[in-house]
């Protein structure tokens, strides 16, 4: 141990576990986040659908697997890259996992909300939710119009939207 660690008498190895641990505990928060916030997004969509159309049969929203578990790949990557509590700054030091974990968590509280924005909204928003409005306008254009008449899905999507 560095001379400075022995005047404050820090055990790196239990801090390097409890980080390791704290890292761990950060991931699994993140899986259930994107989980829990993946159901409520998908729900109110559907709900939202359901109004507009009157309950038509149209294609319930789902997001993609493949989206998910890149979200959740890359917000692992990011606590993967955090670096730990610094507790040679620290007032005191954590004497328990728990005190440190406070503080790891207070960390990924100020970070979570432009990830989480970056890696699962965004491109729900851009990708996920543009295809699937797509999708549920041809729907409703097909049960409630000739067939022929459909125009093509760029058409389709601007209109339901009113942004043509």
């Amino acid at each position: 141990m560095s001379k400075s660690c022995l005047t404050r008498q820090i055990d790196l190895q239990l801090i390097r576990q409890w980080k390791e641990n704290s890292k761990i505990r950060l991931k699994e928060k993140a899986s259930a986040n994107i989980k829990c916030r993946t159901k409520q997004l998908e729900a109110a969509v559907n709900n939202a659908i359901q109004d507009i159309t009157h309950n038509l049969n149209i294609t319930p929203f789902v997001i993609s697997t493949s989206l998910l578990n890149k979200a959740e790949t890359t917000l692992c990557a990011e606590i993967n890259k955090w670096q730990g509590v610094n507790v040679m700054i620290k007032q005191t030091v954590p004497k328990t996992w728990k005190k440190y974990h406070v503080t790891a968590d207070n960390w990924w509280n100020r970070n979570k909300a432009k990830w989480m924005g970056d890696y699962f909204f965004y491109p729900i928003l851009k990708y996920e939710l543009f295809k699937y409005c797509q999708i549920i306008t041809k729907q409703y254009y097909n049960n409630n119009r000739n067939t022929s008449q459909v125009p093509n899905d760029t058409i389709i999507t601007n209109e339901l939207l009113y942004f043509s």
